[in-house]
């Protein structure tokens, strides 16, 4: 396996006569918000944010709660079999939290945000939410 740069500079790979982009030595893992990008064990973990900006902002983590406690939401982004994830999830949270309440929203397309009546009801009516979608 011989390497090469590429031209936008990252390291490319040759296997069996084909050039393979990227670094070799990368690994490719889940990040933290669920988008998928490439790390290695000297890199940060970054979060990534789909929307169009030409300046990347720095954005912090919200911070986690450290106990589940009051209502939890459970946000259907309208992707394909993302309701499937959510019942699991939710699923596993009575299973480790059986006291905790668990409510259900979901979007009305996964191409728009959220409508603010639906922020809004999630806001007034839960501790925590989480946001998830699935393929």
């Amino acid at each position: 396996m011989m390497g090469d740069r590429g031209r936008t500079g990252s390291a490319a790979r040759t296997v069996s006569g084909h050039t393979i982009p990227g670094n070799p030595g990368c690994q490719r893992r889940a990040l933290p918000c669920g988008a998928r990008g490439v790390t290695t064990s000297a890199m940060p973990t970054r979060l990534l944010d789909p929307t169009d900006e030409r300046v990347p902002l720095e954005r912090a983590r919200a911070p986690r709660p450290r106990e589940l406690q009051g209502p939890i939401g459970l946000l259907d982004i309208a992707k394909p079999r993302g309701d499937v994830f959510l019942a699991r999830l939710e699923e596993r949270l009575r299973e480790r939290f059986p006291s905790i309440e668990v409510l259900r929203f979901r979007k009305p397309t996964f191409t728009k945000p959220a409508p603010e009546d639906l922020r809004l009801e999630i806001a007034r009516s839960c501790a925590a939410v989480i946001e998830a979608l699935a393929d």
